[in-house]
């Protein structure tokens, strides 16, 4: 189950406590959110983590990211909405080699601009 949380910990982890045996695992979509709010999502064994662009634009969210587990962590395309940009604090972290065109000129031997395709993905 994918569940979108947006400035809602509180609220949002009190759900998932009283509604935690109705569901065998879920995501937390787009995680933007602090480190207090990472770790009360990880107290639940049963959520995930999901970022995407959306996760990686400051400094800040970056710290935050680095506490995630590996193993409790999804990367998500969610494109073309959260990708992640030049002005993004992550984007020294992605390295791509795909060529890429946007979407108005597409070319076959390339990916779409703004879309993170799963070849992107290292």
């Amino acid at each position: 189950m994918f569940l979108h949380m947006r400035a809602a910990a509180e609220d949002f982890c009190e759900i998932l406590k009283r509604n935690k045996d109705s569901f065998s695992a879920g995501v937390t979509h787009s995680f933007t959110d602090n480190a207090e709010d990472r770790d009360k999502l990880l107290s639940f064994s049963i959520m995930y983590i999901g970022i995407n662009g959306c996760s990686l634009k400051t400094s800040e969210n970056l710290d935050v990211v680095r506490g995630i587990p590996i193993e409790r962590m999804m990367i998500e395309t969610d494109s073309p909405y959260c990708e992640i940009k030049n002005t993004h604090a992550g984007i020294t972290y992605v390295k791509s080699t795909w060529p890429s065109r946007k979407k108005e000129k597409y070319d076959p031997e390339c990916i779409v601009k703004g879309r993170n395709e799963p070849c992107l993905v290292r």
